[in-house]
């Protein structure tokens, strides 16, 4: 019997090693809305939840945007709308630029990574793909960076965020 239980633990360590700097929890977004729960490298539990709506009919569109993930002719199908974190009890604040022009979003991850924790959202499809890697470092949305699946190097887009963290 103890051996059993040792094996037990050696496959349960051993997968949770395997685990680590990988994508801990992934969820489709295909129903609307995706809600993850993981933890930080240093223990705090996270919270993200992501929704997707349908691009308003009323809202202006123009197909000289670039919307990534976005058909080459035609509007979007559905945005990302909301983008909510949590780490500990804090909120992170999210700036509306961290969401815009993500369209026909797929799915969306948590991994330990360069930050504290990174938000993976994945959206698109054939030439269009995407992927958008927001990281969290310290409580706070500090990057976003948007890659165009067929050509990784050549389209991309990544802003950096900075705030006066003394007001928080």
């Amino acid at each position: 019997m103890t051996t059993i239980v040792r094996v037990a633990l050696l496959a349960l360590f051993a997968s949770w090693c395997g685990s680590i700097g990988q994508n801990t929890e992934a969820a489709s977004l295909r129903t609307g809305v995706a809600v993850l729960q993981d933890r930080t490298i240093k223990g705090a539990e996270v919270k993200a939840k992501v929704r997707t709506g349908k691009y308003p009919k009323d809202q202006p569109f123009a197909p000289s945007l670039m919307w990534w993930g976005a058909p080459e002719s035609g509007r979007s199908g559905t945005v990302v709308v909301a983008l909510e974190i949590q780490i500990g009890a804090e909120q992170v604040p999210v700036p509306v630029s961290a969401i815009i022009g993500l369209t026909n979003p797929t799915d969306v991850s948590l991994r330990r990574g360069e930050g504290d924790i990174e938000i993976v959202i994945k959206g698109g499809d054939a030439s269009t793909s995407y992927t958008a890697v927001l990281v969290i470092k310290d409580g706070y949305l500090r990057r976003r960076r948007v890659v165009l699946g067929a050509f990784p190097k050549e389209s991309w887009e990544e802003t950096t965020y900075s705030y006066n963290t003394s007001e928080r």
